[in-house]
């Protein structure tokens, strides 16, 4: 349950979405379904590159097709940090490189919700080092910390390994991180040993190998990054998992620099399914990868050497330029998007991430198709304008109740019904409850519970609610609910205000019996006279006259 409603709260390309959690009743268990992923595990990938490394037929393409991989399981984490969440249980076998092109993180059964850190990162002392080494000479023999260690030994931080609960943050999936690069770099995890606490000892005394003694032609510079992550002290990490990731990118710009070999970065190009491209700083494209026309349809041909503004849509070039200028004074920057043309007509919606590359004064750019996001964007803006346009020209007032968390929304014109400005009232089911009339207030809320419960097929009831100024004002409630298997889950309707219809009601009553009082006052006069006529008639001793009803 835990990890379907924290991955249900993580919206990402490197996440696989939730699409049902099922809760079903006694003597069941409860399940999710996510979506399916075809592909093989980053330690499968591991595997097979240094299998071929060994056997002398890899290539650095395929390394470097690693090492994206690795800076998008990092972006994927500090996406989830940003939300509040640590994996605890990150390592090769919980990433799934799909096959087309996909960088997923799985399992997130560990995952928690940390509280805000304003540092961003746990900063410790000597002292915290020294006291994890201390937890395992208390604590001899594993047994006594297994309900408390928690994720993969292999790749565990130290506080983990050490059963400190409190030392965990986003710094322990920095660790994870680094523990998943030094497996890229030297194919095997920082650590192994005969049993599961040898390990663990190992995690929380001793340092790992540096990469290099593994894999002597491992990069400096990827060996610094790795160490750094997987340091015993957590406030000698990297602060956030988007740094590691801008360090090892800052390894590949470098990378892509030094390597003036055009047929080793068309190799490259050709290798990734984003879209890649290198811009020189006369606005012109001078490299292109195959992504562009399966994306656009341009040919490589048909753009090399071209002003890429051309084909930027001109509400977007301004921006575009801006952000090229920021690139080529070698400035960090987020990403950004604008939108190119099509060779069919059209436009699509590209993400880009660019950086300079020095000394070839070239800029390198990595776009990503982004036209289904944006679209979703619009169609959910228009949707979101519709209702609220709905809600302001309803004479109705327009109510929406979350019944599982009680949350609730109430239009301006539902409050201004009781006489309230809509910033007066700060309005809920407890609210509502406290003013009804009191001697509406048991069928109001007995209706409202047979409709939520499914003992009647709708949800319609008048009653009276006390107004601003201590009067009651009739009110017409009607509703409509969600439902799934285990019943109502959402309720939504409309309230109108029908005070002069009663009233109006009221005052045909009140008519309707005055006139039967009249009418019965008539009879009983009618009656007199009669007896008043017959009394006359005996005593004269006449006929009777014949009278009519009026």
């Amino acid at each position: 349950m835990q990890e379907a409603q924290i991955t249900g709260q993580l919206e990402h390309p490197g996440i696989v979405p939730v699409y049902e959690l099922i809760k079903p009743g006694a003597g069941r268990d409860p399940f999710y379904t996510m979506r399916f992923v075809r592909g093989r595990t980053l330690t499968e990938a591991c595997i097979a590159y240094h299998e071929r490394s060994q056997a002398g037929t890899a290539t650095p393409l395929e390394f470097l097709t690693l090492l994206n991989a690795f800076v998008s399981v990092c972006q994927t984490v500090a996406y989830a940090h940003s939300r509040g969440i640590v994996h605890r249980d990150l390592k090769g076998s919980n990433v799934v490189l799909g096959d087309f092109g996909e960088v997923i993180v799985l399992d997130w059964g560990l995952a928690k919700r940390m509280a805000d850190d304003p540092d961003g990162a746990r900063r410790t002392s000597t002292d915290d080092d020294d006291r994890l080494r201390e937890t395992w000479a208390t604590h001899c023999s594993l047994p006594s910390l297994m309900g408390e260690i928690k994720g993969t030994p292999q790749y565990m931080a130290p506080e983990q390994a050490a059963g400190r609960a409190d030392l965990i943050g986003r710094w322990t999936d920095v660790y994870g991180l680094g523990a998943i690069l030094y497996h890229i770099l030297t194919g095997r995890p920082p650590f192994n040993g005969p049993d599961v606490a040898s390990v663990l000892r190992q995690v929380v005394a001793d340092e790992p190998a540096p990469p290099s003694c593994l894999a002597p032609a491992t990069p400096r510079g990827l060996e610094a990054a790795c160490l750094r992550a997987m340091a015993k002290d957590p406030g000698r990490r990297h602060a956030a998992a988007g740094d590691l990731a801008d360090e090892v990118r800052q390894w590949l710009a470098e990378t892509a620099e030094r390597s003036r070999d055009e047929q080793v970065r068309e190799r490259f190009f050709n290798l990734s399914l984003d879209m890649l491209c290198t811009v020189g700083l006369d606005h012109r494209f001078k490299q292109l990868n195959p992504a562009w026309e399966k994306t656009l349809g341009w040919s490589r041909e048909e753009l090399i050497d071209r002003p890429y503004l051309d084909f930027v849509h001109p509400d977007d070039r301004e921006s575009a330029r801006a952000e090229e200028d920021r690139a080529a004074k070698g400035a960090a920057q987020p990403a950004f998007e604008n939108r190119y043309l099509c060779k069919g007509g059209g436009f699509r919606w590209i993400s880009w991430f660019a950086n300079l590359i020095p000394g070839e004064g070239m800029i390198y750019a990595v776009g990503r198709d982004v036209t289904d996001r944006k679209r979703a964007e619009e169609a959910l803006r228009r949707s979101e304008e519709r209702f609220v346009l709905a809600v302001r020209g309803s004479g109705d007032g327009i109510w929406d109740w979350d019944i599982e968390t009680n949350e609730s929304y109430y239009s301006p014109r539902w409050k201004s019904m009781l006489g309230y400005d809509d910033h007066e009232l700060t309005y809920d089911l407890e609210e509502w409850t406290s003013r009804l009339h009191p001697d509406d207030r048991a069928a109001a809320m007995a209706a409202l519970n047979d409709y939520v419960e499914g003992r009647a097929p709708t949800y319609q009831i008048e009653y009276r609610l006390r107004h601003k100024d201590g009067t009651y004002r009739w009110i017409l409630d009607r509703g409509e609910a969600l439902r799934n298997a285990a019943g109502a889950y959402r309720m939504a309707g409309s309230h109108a205000d029908i005070t002069e219809r009663k009233q109006m009601e009221q005052a045909l009553r009140d008519s309707e019996e005055r006139h039967r009082a009249d009418m019965v006052t008539m009879a009983e006069q009618l009656t007199r006279c009669q007896d008043e006529l017959n009394r006359l008639t005996a005593e004269s001793q006449l006929d009777p006259p014949s009278c009519s009803s009026p």
